[in-house]
């Protein structure tokens, strides 16, 4: 499962990179602003990525770091979507 938290870990920050650097580029260009959905969803798997290693690590079961990254995607989700870029 590791492996699993640390793939969704290392998608999800390259996500959020990705999806700030177009958001850059099209504020520079003057081009409509890419979909908030794709920096919401970044943020989601690198919640469940961090939330996952951190509860793996620590010493919880496999149920329980499963819940627990479940919960920081969640999370993470709704943080962006209440503190994110506004949608047009």
């Amino acid at each position: 499962m590791t492996a699993i938290y640390a793939s969704s870990l290392v998608l999800g920050v390259v996500s959020l990179l990705v999806w700030v650097v177009r958001m850059v580029v099209a504020d520079t260009v003057g081009r409509a602003t890419p979909n908030s959905l794709a920096g919401e969803v970044g943020g989601a798997l690198t919640g469940f990525g961090m939330a996952g290693m951190s509860a793996s690590f620590g010493g919880l079961g496999v149920v329980v770091s499963f819940g627990a990254a479940l919960a920081g995607a969640g999370i993470l989700f709704v943080l962006a979507r209440m503190f994110g870029a506004p949608s047009t």
